[in-house]
């Protein structure tokens, strides 16, 4: 067996570390994504949920008072600063 062939002790050593650190490397990557992306979504469901209680209770003022114009006028502050939220009021 010619030596190239078979290559070296320090190569395949080398060669071995080097798949042992790129597989680390995409568990700890991994994990970390995970992580992340639970706790991105745990944030915004909570955003959404409180979102959510803010607007019935808006509504539910309004119930009371039966002020259309007045219920618009707090939705419309409601929705400043929130361009990528809308609401549909239906009867």
């Amino acid at each position: 067996m010619s030596r190239s062939r078979i290559g070296s002790l320090g190569r395949r050593l080398s060669y071995w570390l080097a798949l042992q650190s790129l597989a680390g490397l995409v568990v700890v990557c991994a994990a970390v994504y995970g992580a992340t992306h639970l706790g991105f979504q745990a944030r915004q469901s909570e955003q959404l949920v409180q979102k959510q209680v803010q607007l019935r209770h808006l509504l539910a003022e309004s119930s009371h008072d039966g002020d259309v114009a007045t219920l618009k006028h707090k939705l419309d502050d409601f929705f400043i600063g929130h361009p990528d939220m809308a609401l549909a009021l239906t009867r």
